[in-house]
């Protein structure tokens, strides 16, 4: 299993090493709760725990959105808090184990002992495969182990999916529908299974040409008022629309949904966004190099990423970089963004000329306001590693550009050197 298999020591719900149970070994977990009711209360509680387990950092926090995830909820006399799933990686990129969904009632009478167990709980609760176990084992058993009460498949799948070895679609949908149906029960303690299930089924309609599943999954989107729920049916919305050709309407939602899934982590749910976006670069008939700027900026990878969702991020955004060369109205800002490519270009002069026309593309139709090639882009210029052919190609196109009136008289002077 790609990106998995090193670390397949053992299945289960494991303990992360407590040594016994009046002596735990807390490992560093950093997290934000959310309550209406009783802030300085659970503040204090927050302070009192930090104090006694330097490893936690908590902070309480009023809530401005209706959450599922970490925020203490108030229903029918109980309070409940449901800390959110997690999936941990080693250094490599590596999936080492994921921390799942878990809720329980708290006592609000005993603010610092209620929050204390239940994350003392959730972070000690990983759930790791075993070392000789197929991916697709895996997954079979933790679709067996899930339950309303205990949603582990919902903890495990998008990440698995997003991160892991890349599925055929029906594979994976199956899969997601499978899991909607096993936590698709209503449960004493965990009210919201049917939440979670119809997310799940969010995931599995943009990987469907079911006009019919489609539609009712929309439906359904509508009624889920949480700011999680409003993810899925942001990428839902995006998605139908892209089905009946509303390109430019579909360009605005789906940007909108990627940004809210990224930030949110939902890496599965950001990674078909992603692609939604590709495909609405390669099929839209008039596209601006204004609004490929801010596709191409929205696809790249950000700092502290899972590895594996960053690589894929940056094969799409260099793909999505190549169909630039048909934009009309391309800017030094669009190159910048597209470095990446321009990196990967240099190592063979067919590429490394397209390259080239790109930036000589943007030096044209660049803002008089602007630099005509951005500071990153010169200074990679300067410092590519070429081949031979690669050099005499640079040389002629600075001897080319140099004489431009678009460009500064320090741009011309470090392109005179090349």
């Amino acid at each position: 299993m790609k990106h998995l298999a090193p670390w397949f020591i053992s299945f289960g719900l494991l303990c992360a090493c407590a040594a016994s149970p009046q002596t735990p070994v807390h490992t560093p977990v950093s997290i934000t709760i959310e309550t209406s009711d009783n802030i300085q209360d659970w503040q204090q509680a927050a302070e009192r725990i930090q104090q006694s387990i330097p490893e936690y950092s908590i902070t309480i926090a009023k809530h401005n959105n209706n959450r599922i995830f970490n925020q203490i909820h108030t229903y029918d006399g109980k309070s409940q808090l449901c800390l959110e799933p997690r999936t941990h990686y080693d250094f490599a990129g590596n999936l080492v184990s994921f921390q799942p969904l878990l809720c329980h009632d708290i006592d609000t009478q005993l603010p610092e002992n209620s929050l204390e167990q239940q994350i003392t709980a959730w972070q000690q609760r990983l759930i790791t495969p075993q070392s000789d176990e197929s991916e697709i084992e895996f997954r079979n058993r933790i679709l067996a182990e899930s339950s309303p009460e205990d949603p582990l498949c919902f903890s495990v799948f998008p990440d698995l999916f997003a991160a892991g070895t890349q599925l055929p679609l029906q594979v994976e949908e199956n899969y997601l529908l499978a899991c909607a149906q096993k936590i698709d029960t209503p449960a004493s303690n965990i009210y919201h299974s049917q939440t979670l299930a119809e997310w799940l089924r969010s995931i599995a309609a943009m990987l469907s040409d079911h006009n019919a599943f489609i539609a009712r999954t929309f439906r359904s989107s509508l009624d889920d008022s949480s700011s999680e729920g409003v993810i899925y049916g942001n990428a839902i919305e995006a998605y139908t629309e892209i089905m009946f050709n509303k390109f430019r309407q579909a360009e605005i939602t789906t940007l909108n949904a990627l940004n809210k899934s990224d930030k949110a982590n939902f890496w599965l749910l950001s990674r078909q966004s992603a692609i939604l976006l590709s495909y609405i670069v390669s099929h839209t008939e008039t596209m601006s190099g204004e609004r490929l700027t801010a596709i191409v900026e929205a696809i790249a990878p950000q700092k502290g990423w899972p590895i594996n969702v960053a690589d894929f991020r940056r094969i799409l955004q260099i793909k999505v970089c190549r169909m630039s060369m048909l934009v009309p109205d391309v800017t030094s800002q669009l190159v910048s963004a597209c470095l990446p490519w321009l990196q990967i270009s240099a190592s063979h002069p067919d590429d490394f000329e397209m390259a080239l026309l790109l930036i000589e593309h943007s030096i044209y139709g660049s803002d008089p306001n602007q630099p005509a090639i951005a500071p990153e882009v010169l200074q990679w210029l300067q410092n590519a590693v070429l081949s031979q052919e690669s050099e005499r190609i640079r040389h002629e196109f600075a001897q080319r550009m140099s004489v431009l009136p678009q460009l500064s008289e320090q741009e011309r002077q470090i392109l005179s050197t090349l």
